[in-house]
């Protein structure tokens, strides 16, 4: 499993701008220095000067592609979304083979409604396993349920990503309300590894929504013993059940499917150590789903691993004050 993530990590690193891409590249001396003063920026986590400077270098460079692909990086990692656009149209330009161009231009048709502009620009990097999933969501969007369906049931990937597009299956059917193809997927997810939060909360709120409380409360207590521990999110929802209460599905949307594409590769990638590519991903998630709480905290997590500790703040202030992941 590493050493797949590894790849993955590695496969999208390549579209992100290298010193040494740039200092071949960036013209005039001037613009290299205030390129490598911003890199040095952003190596040591003060990502306000390194935005600064690459706008600096920008200047005396306006057409460069290293320039222009680092740039929008440092402004998705800011949260900066729209001068992010901005970034990613101009470098998509004079580069159409960087991928988190695409993916940022694809999100922002998404936004807007534009739907046949996002598929092309989540198809335009080939069919990487991340970029086939938000194309089924896109899909889905254009109320293609079967053929959104098809292209996940097309991947053959193995290990987490192949999990992770069983989930995305799950996710899928129950937003069309295919409930018999979404439980049995869920159940054997569940079966296999009832430690993984995302799968046991899905699949509990799977089967309350559609009618089955006990169950749900089974595969809690079932994933609680499982990980000997508990989580805010598993607490509320075991209390809602207590109560009687009905829980929701968390991906009611096609938009919320995208966002947990992002979500999920941006979990996997930090966990190997890719903090910079990770943040990207939550990022992208949470500009499809602004109120995702476990997004929002992951967020904040990842500015911490990343000493930017007032960016952190910022991020769990985002919290509502009723939420448990809050406290």
């Amino acid at each position: 499993m590493r050493a797949v993530v590894r790849t993955a990590i590695a496969a999208s690193l390549l579209f992100m701008v290298g010193p040494v891409v740039a200092e071949t590249t960036v013209a005039g001396s001037s613009a290299l220095g205030t390129y490598l003063a911003a890199k040095l920026a952003q190596d040591l986590r003060d990502t306000s000067a390194a935005n600064g400077l690459l706008k600096s270098a920008l200047e005396h460079d306006p057409a460069n592609p290293a320039l222009l692909g680092q740039a929008f990086v440092f402004e998705v990692m800011g949260g900066n979304w729209q001068r992010a656009v901005d970034y990613a149209t101009r470098a998509n330009v004079l580069d159409a083979n960087n991928q988190l161009a695409h993916f940022v231009l694809g999100i922002d048709a998404f936004k807007a409604g534009r739907l046949g502009d996002a598929d092309k620009q989540f198809a335009a990097p080939g069919n990487t396993p991340i970029a086939t999933m938000a194309r089924a969501w896109v899909m889905n969007a254009r109320r293609d349920g079967k053929g959104a369906a098809s292209l996940l049931g097309g991947m053959n990937e193995t290990d987490w990503i192949g999990f992770f597009r069983k989930y995305q299956t799950a996710l899928l059917a129950d937003v069309n309300g295919d409930t018999e193809t979404a439980g049995k997927v869920y159940q054997e997810m569940f079966k296999a590894d009832p430690a993984t939060i995302n799968v046991a909360l899905g699949y509990a709120r799977h089967a309350s929504h559609f009618g089955d409380n006990k169950l749900a409360q089974d595969i809690l207590a079932k994933h609680v013993a499982a990980v000997h521990s508990t989580h805010p999110l598993v607490d509320a929802a075991s209390e809602t059940l207590q109560k009687g209460g009905t829980l929701p599905l968390d991906i009611k949307t096609a938009a919320d499917g995208l966002a947990n594409v992002f979500y999920g590769f941006s979990q996997a990638i930090n966990g190997q150590g890719g903090s910079d590519l990770a943040l990207i991903y939550t990022q992208f998630a949470l500009q499809l789903k602004p109120d995702d709480e476990l997004a929002t905290v992951q967020l904040a997590a990842i500015y911490e691993q990343l000493k930017q500790y007032d960016n952190a703040i910022l991020a769990y202030r985002k919290l509502p004050a009723s939420s448990r992941m809050a406290s």
